[in-house]
């Protein structure tokens, strides 16, 4: 699957020579940061390590450098998270209080 992306995102950008290189390698470590927690230990995953060797080959980047931003990319996509926490409307519908008192409180 990834080489599919790896294929399309170089495509997408092969006709922008190096900064087409730098933009398809910033959007395949987009999508690589996406990954589940479970799979995001860095330099312990031998998949992403696989996958990030592949990157710098085909668009002649420092392996080095690729990690590094994928850890910025990360800690932003975590950053994000805690920042702007889910919540639960169903159970803040449900908790309203409903009827005809309700209604007058509210008006």
């Amino acid at each position: 699957m990834f080489e599919i992306k790896l294929q399309r995102v170089a495509s997408k950008y092969a006709s922008r020579g190096l900064d087409g290189q730098r933009q398809s390698a910033e959007e395949l470590l987009a999508f690589l940061a996406l990954t589940p927690p479970h799979i995001r230990e860095v330099r312990k995953s031998p998949k992403v390590g696989t996958m990030l060797s592949r990157i710098a080959l085909r668009f002649h980047i420092k392996e080095d450098l690729l990690w590094a931003r994928l850890r910025e990319l990360r800690a932003t996509s975590r950053d994000r998270q805690g920042a702007s926490p889910v919540r639960d409307t169903m159970t803040e519908v449900e908790a309203a209080p409903t009827g005809p008192k309700a209604q007058a409180a509210a008006a």
